[in-house]
């Protein structure tokens, strides 16, 4: 099964090196941010990643760990692209950390008929939500994964 995780931060990044790990193959990511120093908390980068784009630092460490590669795509989602994504994808994983993403995302996999799958963390909460039954939190000043 090809998967799509969107968003390699904290859930995102480690939940593809799981997949990696446990011999998952067909791996797609898509995220536009760049490794920073707070990532390395909970992150699955290194010191010497830090300024490189966070697909490719996970793209190097995963074909470290299982010898795989991973289909990479250092963009930003918008309403507009979303849907050229999904190409050749089965499943959806939802890991941004911003309404817009997960709005647009939502849209675009609702259009096509896209299983979708929505992981979501803040503070103490956090959720796993097949997407008939999530709604898109509203937007909100401060970046809940902040």
């Amino acid at each position: 099964m090809r998967i799509l995780v969107c968003g390699v931060g904290t859930l995102g990044g480690n939940l593809v090196e799981h997949l990696a790990r446990t011999s998952h193959d067909q791996l797609v990511v898509l995220d536009h941010d760049k490794v920073e120093r707070h990532n390395l908390k909970n992150q699955p980068y290194f010191q010497h990643q830090i300024g490189k784009s966070k697909v490719a630092a996970l793209a190097e460490n995963v074909f470290r760990i299982a010898g795989q590669k991973l289909d990479t795509h250092h963009k930003r989602l918008t309403a507009q692209n979303a849907g050229g994504f999904l190409e050749g994808v089965e499943l959806v994983v939802d890991c941004f950390d911003n309404h817009q993403a997960r709005a647009d995302l939502q849209r675009a996999c609702r259009s096509h008929s896209m299983s979708l799958v929505h992981l979501g963390l803040a503070s103490d909460y956090g959720e796993v939500v097949w997407d008939e039954r999530y709604q898109v939190p509203p937007d909100v000043e401060r970046d809940p994964c902040a």
